[in-house]
């Protein structure tokens, strides 16, 4: 039906696996989880497909012994609460999974310079 209505050549397909924050002792995380996948509208068949995960703890550290890490994490999850960190980790996955040239990220197109030159 898309290539019927839009005369679209593929469709990108995603399933969001993991979108939220997890409240720990000590930490808060907030995680997007993301699972793509591109179809060939003429065939059915899967041209690529790919994962991406992106989580606010990557950029963390805990160097400020268990009192600091304890007004750390009290910072953090009301941050949390007060405004949603979903909408920037989940732009961060959806770069890691759609940005051509990256691990595991979507094929280079025919219209690239890069195009063929990734070895598959």
């Amino acid at each position: 039906k898309l290539r019927q209505i839009f005369g679209a050549d593929a469709a990108l397909y995603l399933d969001v696996k993991d979108y939220g924050s997890k409240y720990m002792v000590l930490s808060s995380e907030t995680r997007v989880t993301a699972e793509a996948k591109l179809v060939d509208l003429k065939t059915g068949k899967q041209i690529w497909n790919g994962v991406a995960t992106a989580s606010s703890s990557e950029q963390q550290s805990n160097s400020n012994g268990i009192l600091g890490a304890l007004v750390q994490a009290a910072i953090e999850q009301i941050a949390s609460t007060v405004s949603d960190k979903g909408h920037d980790i989940a732009g961060i996955t959806s770069v890691r999974l759609l940005s051509a040239g990256t691990p595991r990220g979507v094929l280079y197109g025919p219209r690239s310079l890069q195009y063929g030159k990734d070895g598959l």
